[in-house]
């Protein structure tokens, strides 16, 4: 196989998919705690 190998360096495209997918995660994550206090607060209000 000929061409550039990139090793040592990870080309652009890698790093910004990276970056985007650390976002999506990051966001997920933060959906995922809403849900979960949405849902403490509904068991407490039902419970008082």
């Amino acid at each position: 196989m000929t061409g550039p190998t990139w090793r040592g360096a990870e080309p652009p495209e890698t790093r910004i998919c990276a970056i985007g997918w650390l976002r999506a995660v990051l966001r997920g994550g933060l959906l995922a705690l809403v849900l979960l206090i949405g849902l403490l607060a509904k068991l407490v209000l039902r419970l008082v």
